[in-house]
């Protein structure tokens, strides 16, 4: 077989990689609360029996109707989505080729339109006599999917097998579901029959029916024709706050400024800000969207006039004249994509100073190109503003950009991110020592065509598409040859004193948990210390962005989002890589082999194929690091042969210098910034780092399992939110703790055989207060005083040996059947649900956001597996 077809063969190998696990965009949508408490004036405005629709929809329905994978691409999330409806088309679908749009909002404006050819929506609200004369009661898909949830008995479904969310997703048109005298078209003899085929796939989609009154205030709307909000209701949803207005006119009139170079700095702020929940007031649950328009502000009467340019990709070019303005978000909010952006005068002013932008200066600088070749790659684009100002930029609202990676369009589903480990703290290097910005940035600017960008190809593939960057590898690992990584290397979070907004919207320091096919970013260096580490500069994080958000296209084929996976590779190792230049050979190196174990057999190096994969998806990646001597001032030399001399050259050695030189970093922020403990076992602060509570007794019950490593845990579901019944927070108690399971990995340097290349006796368990992760897999409910035993229940588990079946064990078997487990079936789901969201709401006034059920935990005694 010749080396070219050996490539292609490679290359169509890891497209079958993508039937399983295909990426997934978060659609952008957003609202005014998780369950869209709308402080409704009864006195001047009632409530439509829409309203009261919406509601219901928010609070057990928009949980897994929110975005693109949820079943049918049903979105409850707003009016517009309810009569868009349905279609049988999948996100998941493995397609070569791009696929259409469907954005709601966004690709068609109106239901007529989605009903098309085109998009293939049809209706779900839509009666059958729309189709049929011969209609025997009033129906429709809605109708019909509650009534098939509401028919089927609990103790039915429980003996049907396992619920599987994405497989099982059940997509009927009206006819499919229409019933005769005598005859059922399409799947069965009756709609009994219907029901015990397709058990759990009413609405809600495998979980316990809606209550008899919310499903008839449902069908009472279906019934009288499916109305929409009243137009004062319309008016008062699209009536923003006078301080908001004033905020909002004043950044767009920023933004469209017709000073050239002004132009530029909009663009660039537009293409890292298009996927924001922004907010004006942090007291205030107004949130915007930045769109480009094709009409001015002052030639629109409403945000429901504005017409947004609909273009696949912020970098792509509008082909008309256009305006940035601010489109109030008035859908139902979700957490798994609620990415928040703050904005007032303050930060208009920081801009100012770090573009350097002189209102009063000629410029003759003209608008970048939007070809595709220039307009994905920033490093060209922009490189006309301060590259340190760039990189302040990113640094300003680092949590908001590094969440963009995570809840934006590319992190969902495990291909997206098992490109990274399930914990790790991720640092910044200081503009000031970064050096890539040296000289005014001219290691970037003369090798900025090697750089490039992964969404350049779009639905077509090069497999030797990490040529250049590879190449470019090169000219990095010389760059950092000889740079000595002393203390000032680290952003402390504190480059411009005079700006007081940046401490609120930046940390220097940031946690990324992995929970199998999703993450989540939380602030500062929370849980035990972890594995890996990185450290990055401008280039990381710039390329990040742009290959993961700005630059992704979902739509594309599937080619695109492999380069995506590819790219993601070496950003990553980048990434380790930087951070182990803090440390000094021969532990660097030894560090480093301990995070890449047995790479390269992973394949077997006789077989053409094998070695043709390893080059694409680790080697030259893996490989590409720097060999030299130890210029790091973090240690002195008396700690280096200290080290040394107890522990020689091995990874014990390695691992314990790690935590001496995570402890002095986290000491140097934490003087300036943080004031709470870190390189904890147990318990860290609520995410948003606001509430601090004092160590408690439930803090030293947790801590009794979160240094427990076990082989066993890879049974535990990866995040159970446990809600404490009585606690008191008067007494320094907290009513809800995360527990999380990371899953250990000896490498992650290629994208298939994920369990093979498992670690699972070092699999360890970290816990948190609050709720953190949007997709919970389990709910526990218990009080305090029976903590201690499902702490026992958890080091029982840790201790129990390895079964050919998982309830087979014993162990297993008292876990899933303690009165503790809130199962899909339990008949308090919907009630602690509820409470659940209620605690996020008094706790994340800004950050809150409905709670997606989609991966949780389908067990039953009868089955051998625990099912996401």
């Amino acid at each position: 077989m010749s080396k070219t077809n050996s490539l292609k063969l490679c290359m169509v190998l890891c497209l079958f990689f993508l039937l399983s696990c295909q990426l997934v965009r978060q659609e952008s949508i957003v609202g005014n609360s998780p369950n869209r408490n709308i402080a409704w004036d009864t006195d001047t405005v009632k409530p439509s029996e829409f309203s009261q629709v919406q509601r219901i929809f928010d609070s057990r329905c928009v949980a897994c109707h929110a975005c693109y994978n949820s079943p049918c691409q049903l979105n409850l999330t707003s009016y517009e989505g309810v009569l868009r409806g349905a279609n049988k088309k999948s996100m998941f679908d493995f397609e070569f080729a791009d696929r259409q749009p469907t954005r709601l909002g966004v690709d068609a404006k109106s239901t007529k339109e989605w009903h098309s050819k085109k998009f293939g929506f049809y209706s779900v609200v839509e009666n059958l006599s729309s189709y049929e004369k011969q209609q025997l009661e009033p129906t429709s898909v809605l109708w019909k999917m509650i009534d098939l949830n509401s028919n089927v008995s609990t103790q039915f479904v429980r003996q049907q097998g396992p619920f599987e969310y994405e497989k099982n997703a059940f997509c009927p048109t009206v006819k499919e579901l229409s019933i005769y005298e005598g005859k059922t078209q399409g799947f069965g003899d009756s709609i009994n029959q219907l029901g015990k085929v397709y058990y759990a796939k009413g609405m809600p989609y495998g979980l316990p029916p809606l209550s008899e009154s919310q499903a008839g205030i449902i069908k009472s709307w279906l019934q009288k024709g499916f109305s929409g909000y009243s137009l004062q209701e319309q008016e008062q949803r699209a009536t923003i706050t006078e301080k908001n207005r004033q905020i909002r006119d004043f950044v767009e009139n920023f933004l469209n400024s017709s000073n050239p170079y002004q132009k530029v700095v909009s663009r660039y702020i537009y293409e890292h800000i298009f996927l924001a929940h922004i907010y004006f007031d942090e007291n205030n649950r107004e949130f915007f969207r930045l769109v480009r328009s094709s009409k001015p502000r002052s030639e629109i009467g409403s945000d429901e006039e504005i017409f947004e340019i609909a273009t696949r990709r912020p970098t792509d070019n509008p082909e008309r004249k256009f305006y940035y303005l601010f489109k109030k978000i008035t859908e139902t909010i979700v957490q798994k994509n609620h990415i928040l952006y703050g904005i007032n005068s303050e930060k208009i002013n920081y801009w100012i100073r770090i573009f350097e932008i002189d209102k009063n200066k000629e410029t003759s600088l003209i608008m970048p190109s939007y070809d595709s070749e220039k307009s994905l790659n920033p490093f060209a684009t922009f490189k006309d503003l301060p590259l340190k100002g760039r990189f302040r930029f990113l640094l300003d609202d680092n949590f908001y950009h590094i969440q963009s990676f995570i809840l934006g369009p590319v992190c969902r589903g495990q291909l997206a991110v098992d490109s990274i480990e399930d914990h790790f703290w991720v640092f910044f290097m200081s503009p000031e020592s970064d050096p890539m910005l040296k000289d005014g940035g001219e290691f970037i600017n003369s090798n900025v065509k090697l750089i490039g960008a992964a969404g350049v190809a779009g639905s077509s593939f090069e497999l030797n598409m990490n040529r250049n960057l590879g190449e470019f590898r090169k000219k990095r690992k010389e760059l950092y040859k000889n740079f000595v990584f002393d203390k000032k290397v680290l952003w402390l979070g504190d480059e411009d004193g005079n700006y007081k907004s940046n401490k609120k919207n930046n940390y220097p320091v940031l946690t990324i948990l992995r929970h199998f096919d999703n993450a989540s970013v939380l602030k500062g260096p929370l849980g035990s210390v972890p594995k890996t580490i990185w450290l990055i500069d401008y280039h990381i994080f710039e390329d990040m962005y742009y290959n993961l958000v700005a630059g992704y296209d979902l739509f594309s084929g599937n080619f695109h989002h492999l380069r995506t996976r590819f790219h993601m590779d070496g950003s990553r190792v980048n990434g380790q890589d930087l951070f182990l230049g803090l440390l000094p050979d021969p532990y660097r190196s030894i560090l480093r082999e301990s995070w890449h174990v047995n790479y390269k057999k992973s394949f077997d190096p006789t077989n053409v194929i094998s070695k043709g994969l390893n080059k694409i998806l680790a080697g030259d990646i893996v490989e590409a690091f720097p060999s030299r001597e130890s210029k790091t001032k973090w240690f002195t030399s008396d700690e280096i042969l200290s080290v040394t001399q107890e522990h020689k050259a091995s990874i014990d050695g390695a691992n314990q210098l790690k935590k001496s030189l995570l402890t002095k970093m986290i000491k140097d922020i934490g003087s300036k910034r943080l004031h709470q403990k870190f390189i904890e076992e147990c318990c860290s602060p609520w995410p948003n780092n606001q509430i601090f509570y004092p160590e408690n007794t439930i803090d030293l019950e947790f801590k009794k399992i979160s240094r427990l490593r076990s082989d066993q845990f890879d049974s535990l579901p990866d995040v159970t939110y446990i809600l404490l019944t009585d606690a008191d927070s008067g007494k320094g108690d907290f009513p809800v703790y995360t527990l999380i399971n990371n899953k250990q990995h000896f490498n992650l340097d290629q994208m298939s055989n994920e369990s093979g290349r498992r670690d699972f006796k070092n699999d360890y368990l970290t816990v948190f207060k609050g709720m953190v992760g949007s997709f919970p897999n389990l709910f526990l409910k218990l009080k305090k005083n029976e903590l201690n035993q499902l702490i026992k229940m958890i080091q029982k588990i840790a201790r129990s040996t390895n079964q050919i079946s998982l309830l087979a064990n014993p162990v297993w078997q008292e876990f899933y059947k303690s009165e503790w487990v809130v199962s899909r079936f339990s008949p308090d789901f919907w009630e602690v649900y509820d409470q659940l969201h209620q605690i996020q709401n008094n706790y994340r006034f800004l950050e809150s956001g409905v709670i997606d059920l989609s991966h949780y935990s389908y067990f039953d005694e009868n089955e051998e597996k625990v099912y996401r």
